[in-house]
């Protein structure tokens, strides 16, 4: 009984090095590590060859490129052991990761056991997001604390939990059938509906305060900023997960809520961009208009600048007293 460690990559080389060696060196050898190169066209195949002649647990797939879904799909498909953890190519696990994690699935016999992570910036500092404490959720205490309050309260994954795959340890047969679900085409938000689907198959998960997966900011990540891009990306990720909650016959109340958080960071975020003022004029308004909450419009709009607001913030204040 042991973990399998599938790291899907594409033209990864930069940190790939890293990533694996600190799988080879962890405390816990009971692994099994799945390598999908999806189709790079850098020197990620090639680290992928040279690490598997270093230890007979290491298995690569070479693969035409298909998206980061459908490469995890690989690796998940070709998984062999009780439980399963997910590793990016561009992070790292502390040396007793898979270990803790593995101890905790273990004892508790769950489902799925979410811990918690170091955030790392280019120029090597981190953060740690508030700890989670030790939780059992058993039966339906995952739906009513978990599930229930994404979709029908504030549509805040992190309340309890946490949305990305990469920080947990989970029991094979779930993820499998998780990954026979979910949308394939999804390149932004695919970690939620992964998280998401994956809850719902699950009787009995676990947070705890253990730590040890490393992740790296990477300056290029589409999580950030506004680009027509982004906004595509984002619209797709949005309808999947509409349509997640129609085929679950979920109530989905906290829809707006969650639409709006994308839309506020992009309206935020513009200013960064090397765009003129019209153009940027152009997208704030649209990006307004897409907005569901109305009172964020005009919160956005007090903290704008603009001939006058100084006069007015101090007429509003006098009004308000």
């Amino acid at each position: 009984m042991g973990v399998s460690i599938v790291v899907p990559a594409y033209n990864a080389e930069t940190y790939l090095k890293e990533c694996l060696d600190s799988v080879l060196n962890q405390t816990f050898s009971d692994w099994e590590l799945i390598l999908v190169d999806d189709g790079s066209k850098d020197h990620t195949g090639e680290i992928f060859d040279e690490y598997a002649l270093k230890d007979s647990r290491i298995r690569v797939i070479h693969q035409v490129n298909k998206g980061l879904v459908r490469a995890t799909e690989t690796g998940v498909n070709e998984a062999k052991q009780e439980y399963l953890m997910f590793l990016d190519a561009d992070d790292w696990y502390e040396k007793d990761m898979v270990e803790r994690m593995f101890s905790v699935i273990n004892e508790q016999q769950a489902d799925c056991v979410n811990g918690t992570y170091k955030k790392y910036t280019s120029d090597g500092k981190y953060t740690e997001p508030v700890p989670l404490q030790f939780h059992v959720y058993e039966g339906q205490e995952v739906e009513e604390q978990i599930l229930k309050p994404f979709y029908e309260v504030n549509a805040n994954i992190y309340r309890h939990w946490s949305a990305p795959r990469w920080d947990k340890i989970y029991r094979t047969e779930i993820v499998k059938m998780v990954c026979s679900e979910r949308n394939r085409d999804l390149v932004y938000g695919e970690d939620l509906d992964f998280c998401l689907r994956n809850l719902a198959h699950c009787q009995k998960v676990v947070t705890t305060e253990q730590r040890g997966y490393c992740y790296r900011v990477l300056d290029s990540s589409m999580a950030h900023g506004y680009s027509e891009k982004m906004l595509k990306t984002y619209e797709k990720m949005l309808q999947a997960i509409r349509d997640l909650a129609q085929e679950q016959k979920r109530p989905y109340a906290a829809r707006g809520k969650f639409e709006d958080l994308g839309y506020v960071n992009m309206l935020y975020e513009l200013d960064k961009e090397n765009l003129t003022r019209e153009e940027k004029a152009e997208i704030r308004k649209m990006l307004m208009n897409k907005l569901n909450d109305k009172n964020i419009r005009l919160k956005l709009w007090i903290k704008k600048d603009f001939p006058g607001k100084t006069i007015l913030q101090k007429i509003y204040r006098k009004i308000r007293g």
